[in-house]
């Protein structure tokens, strides 16, 4: 399910630093959110509102995650969700349906914010490469003048 194109797509984004990580944060809660709703369901037998219910919070969290995302990536979830939605015509999910769709989606979360922190250190790596590459050119110029100062006086 990794893809290099929308690993870069998350890294991208066309958006400020502070835009992304504070999109990061909400992604972070739907999926805490949704780790939580999980937990709900394998502990209880939910009654015909409270699948009803559960059923309306699953379409509000997806409708929230799909404006964070990328174009790439809204597509990936939506091919998720279609899965389910395709298997049932309307009507309130059943605890087994509820219990399938929310691992699937916490799962899906969980993948995406491993590779949003593999993309972070990847990026921390390449910046502290590119800050020693600078270092050693700043030395090798302090050095090849010294060399050259003290030549001229010989």
């Amino acid at each position: 399910m990794r893809r290099d194109g929308d690993r870069n797509e998350r890294r991208a984004g066309g958006r400020d630093s502070a835009g992304r990580v504070g999109q990061l944060y909400k992604v972070a809660r739907l999926a805490a959110a949704a780790r939580e709703v999980l937990t709900e369901l394998r502990d209880d037998d939910l009654g015909h509102a409270a699948r009803n219910r559960a059923g309306v919070v699953y379409q509000q969290s997806l409708e929230q995650l799909s404006t964070l995302l990328s174009e790439g990536l809204r597509a990936e979830l939506r091919s998720l969700v279609d899965a389910h939605r395709a298997e049932r015509e309307g009507g309130v999910p059943s605890t087994g349906e509820l219990r399938i769709a929310g691992a699937q989606l916490a799962g899906w979360l969980e993948g995406l914010l491993q590779e949003i922190e593999i993309s972070r250190v990847e990026e921390s790596v390449r910046s502290r490469r590119a800050l020693e590459q600078e270092r050693r050119a700043v030395s090798e110029r302090r050095d090849s003048r010294r060399r050259a100062r003290d030549t001229s006086y010989l």
